[in-house]
This record gives structure tokens, sequence and C-alpha cells, in this order.
């Protein structure tokens, strides 16, 4: 096997080992800028999309929480002489959700149920893909109240509008498909299922608000323009309801969510600068290889 030695380095040779050596050179660095942008524009995507949620959620505390000021019990609603003295302070909507099962077709499966009075929404706006408001809570002819659900439910069932659906121990027929809820972050959990509302009015009737049954009642306040919140909210809080209560604002609502949003964002990020990491080390080992 033959030797190169010193004498047989020619001018030539050392010019096509200096071009070799700078294509691998350029190859690696290019590498390396590519994984820098690639990383640098989803960083970038991701805080300025966090950024425009959390201001977007800001101005929309009222319609996450659905009022200005919601008193929220669980499992036995307030006493109608207690609601009264809320309704003093601006215009009251009662809602009551609770975690059951729907059956329709011969299917059953878990549904997140929210019975809702004539006054729901008092922010923002509850719009159908199909059927209508007046058809909802308008009786019908046999006397079976109506519900609103989601478009995932239906697909579960096999089911369409018009079509019966059980709930406990009474039969609802289906009204119209739920396409924006505009109050659906108010719970501030998960949701096990999809939507369905029915009438505040036909609870009841269902028997799932026995005593043990875990309902979360909502009273959501909408104080008259011109009025101050805080005035509202110190006259609720004088209040001295038996079983106790939660009182939060639209304020609340807003930076519940946003923190979520925070904490998501804060997530990505971290794992956009792992990837940033393991991408350079990648394009060291490939520009050394």
């Amino acid at each position: 096997m033959a030797v190169m030695r010193d004498g047989d380095l020619t001018p030539g040779i050392l010019l096509t080992l200096l071009r070799a050596e700078l294509a691998a050179g350029i190859y690696g660095l290019r590498l390396f800028i590519a994984c820098v942008a690639i990383a640098t524009a989803m960083l970038g995507a991701v805080w300025m999309l966090g950024d425009g949620l959390s201001r977007s959620l800001e101005r929309s505390g009222s319609a996450i929480l659905g009022g200005d000021i919601a008193v929220s019990v669980v499992n036995a609603p307030l006493d109608e002489s207690l609601v009264a003295r809320i309704a003093e302070n601006g215009t009251l909507s009662r809602v009551a959700e609770l975690r059951t099962s729907a059956t329709a077709k011969g299917v059953r499966a878990p549904v997140e149920m929210k019975g809702v009075d004539a006054a729901y929404p008092l922010y923002g706006k509850l719009v159908l893909a199909e059927g209508s408001m007046a058809d909802f809570q308008a009786a019908a002819s046999d006397r079976r109240p109506g519900a609103l659900v989601e478009r995932e439910l239906l697909a579960r069932f096999g089911a369409a509008v018009g079509d019966p659906i059980r709930l406990g121990q009474t039969e609802f027929i289906i009204r119209g498909v739920i396409e924006t809820e505009p109050d659906r972050l108010s719970a501030g959990r998960f949701l096990v299922g999809p939507r369905i509302i029915v009438g505040l009015k036909d609870l009841p009737g269902t028997g799932l608000l026995a005593f043990g049954s875990l309902v979360d009642f909502r009273y959501r306040l909408k104080v008259p323009d011109g009025s101050d919140i805080q005035a509202a909210l110190l006259d609720l809080r004088n209040l001295t309801p038996e079983g106790g209560w939660e009182l939060e604002t639209s304020k609340d609502a807003g930076d519940r969510v946003r923190r979520t949003v925070d904490h998501t964002t804060t997530f990505l990020g971290a794992a956009g600068i792992v990837a940033l990491a393991v991408g350079l080390a990648g394009a060291w080992a490939a520009a050394n290889v």
C-alpha cells in the first residue's frame, strides 16, 4: 500500500482536499441554520398564539362565565328568597349541570347535561347547526320536551333531529344540533361526553336531581349597563347562604382560562427548546461524520 509523503502533496491535491472540507463545512452550516430557523419559527408561533389567546380570553370573560357574576352551589339549589335577593342586582339566568348517560337507538353513552332557563344565554349566542331555539322552547304536540345535542352525540347514536332520546325517566325529542356554546368553558373541568341541553323546567321530571346526585347549580347575573359590578359583588357577599356558595366574576373566569393557556404555551415552548437542542446536536454530529 503506497504511503503519501509530504512531497506528494501537489497544489492540485491540496486544492481538492480544501474543496472537500469546504463542501462538508457548508453542508453542516446549512443544516445548523435550518435547525435554528425551524425551531425559532416554532417558538415564535407558539408564543404569538398564546399571547393572542390570552388577550382574547381577557376580553371574553363575561361570555366564558355566562354573566358578569356567577354564584355556584353543589347538590341543592338556593332558597327562592335568596335567589330573589340576587336578582335585585340585574338580570338573572339559572343553569344546572350534571354528568349522566343518555339512551337512543338502543345505545347508551355518557353526556354532559345542562338545563337552561328562558334567559340563557346572558352573553354570547347559542348557535345551532340544525333546528332552532323556537323549536327547542316550543311544547311538542305529544308533550315530550325538546333537547339540543352536539353532532358527536348524533354520530354515536346514529340519530337525527326529530328522533327521541331518553335522559333518566324522561324521553326528549332532539330539536337541534349545537354548533357553538358560548359558556362551554365555564364548568372549568374536563368534559366526559358530548353536551346535551334541555329546559331547566324539564330537569325534575327526569329523576336525575334526586338526593345524592352531583349537580352544579349556577346563577348568572348580568349587571345593568352603567352599574358597578363591584357594588353588586359586595351586595352578594353580604348575603349568608346556609350551605355556602362560590362567587366568581367575569375577570376571574378569564384569568382562570388564561392561566391554562399560559401553562400550555410554556410547555410547548420548553418542548421547542428541547427539539432545538436535539436538532443542533444532530447537525453537529452529521457535520463531523
